[in-house]
């Protein structure tokens, strides 16, 4: 299905029309339009006159247009970072998902014909628009563009202080462990190497090199409980780091049946 353009309305008179504003509001809206130089919707929301909520659901209606939610939607960032970032960045706009052949992309303002068309060249394929809030967006292309940049640049950081031979996950397990289980070794890695120093000494000693709590303690001078206390603080801030980027799958009895990263994070 191709992209119609929307018709040319003034926003401003439709949500008069619409009684979303009166017509004061209005013109103390286009005064502070023309002050800060923002996009009619954005100036009405931060006046206060109307909720982003109940704005994007109206000119949803009227130009029928789907309003979708993404504060807890799931992105294939595969799917997702096919529109450069830049791009994405530029016209405040991310693509939610692929179906047959055109993309779903979200955009803060459907309505820019220019932003629907530059989007629509880059991608080169059909798409529908869908009106979004702007900072859903804003965090979402920070989230799926930025972190695998993050990750692998603190990852190269600590590679250089930390030999390949003390983490070399893989290599640690047993011969006769299942593949499943060095995919998982796998996906936690990168985390394990954001973890402050002490938090990485301790756990690649007591997880992956056979160091019991009892003797790390001993031979670093510390108490046991202290040594307890951070191998559950840090084994907390690895679950909080991976959470959103390793999807792991398990049986009715807790065993690993599958892991596999669910975002390019």
């Amino acid at each position: 299905m191709s992209y119609t353009p929307p018709q040319k309305v003034r926003i401003g008179d439709l949500l008069v029309e619409r009684g979303v504003l009166n017509q004061e509001q209005l013109m103390m809206t286009l005064d502070e339009q023309k002050r800060s130089g923002k996009k009619l919707g954005r100036t009405v929301v931060d006046l206060g006159f109307v909720s982003e909520d109940k704005l994007l659901l109206e000119l949803s209606t009227y130009f029928a247009m789907p309003y979708i939610d993404i504060s807890r939607f799931q992105f294939d960032s595969e799917i997702t970072r096919r529109l450069p970032e830049s791009l994405a960045r530029r016209y405040r706009a991310i693509i939610l998902m692929e179906e047959q052949d055109q993309y779903f992309v979200g955009f803060v303002d459907p309505l820019d014909i220019l932003a629907v068309d530059e989007i629509q060249r880059a991608l080169k394929c059909s798409i529908t628009p869908a009106f979004v809030k702007e900072q859903d967006v804003l965090n979402a292309i920070d989230r799926i563009y930025r972190r695998t940049e993050q990750i692998a640049s603190i990852a190269g950081e600590l590679d250089d202080e930390l030999s390949e031979s003390d983490l070399d996950l893989e290599s640690s397990l047993p011969d006769e462990v299942e593949p499943v289980f060095k995919d998982f070794s796998n996906c936690l890695r990168p985390f394990i190497l954001q973890l402050p120093k002490a938090d990485r000494d301790l756990m690649v000693a007591t997880t992956y090199q056979n160091v019991s709590q009892k003797e790390y303690a001993a031979s670093h001078d510390m108490a046991y409980s202290t040594v307890k206390s951070r191998v559950q603080r840090a084994r907390t801030k690895l679950k909080n780091s991976f959470i959103d980027c390793c999807h792991v799958e398990s049986d009715s009895y807790g065993n690993i049946i599958s892991s596999s990263e669910h975002c390019k994070c």
